[in-house]
């Protein structure tokens, strides 16, 4: 599940990158300016897309020492501790976006 999530994260990144220019184009600005951040909320989704390629590397340790009949206990808490801290970021995220959208709509 972790690696659906993550490449349905790249793809809402890249769909988000791909307006971005598309809007720049039309507007007759400079393309790649408007790919830098101009938020907060736009600042973290790359940011947060590097957290969830971590967590899901920490996932995968998990599952191959438990295939392999390592012990993974270890390794399943610290995904666990890691997979809360993202929850938090990401419903952080959500509500900068959800202000970002404001300053859009003006």
């Amino acid at each position: 599940m972790g690696e659906r999530l993550l490449y349905s994260s790249f793809g809402v990144i890249a769909i988000a990158f791909m307006a971005r220019a598309t809007v720049a184009w039309r507007s007759g600005e400079p393309v790649i300016s408007s790919l830098m951040p101009q938020s907060l909320h736009g600042f973290m989704g790359p940011v947060g897309l590097g957290l969830l390629y971590a967590l899901a590397r920490m996932g995968r340790k998990a599952r191959d020492a438990r295939m392999d009949g390592e012990k993974f206990s270890h390794h399943r808490i610290k995904h666990g501790r890691a997979a809360d801290l993202i929850v938090v970021l990401v419903f952080i995220h959500a509500f900068l976006g959800f202000l970002y959208l404001f300053m859009v709509l003006e």
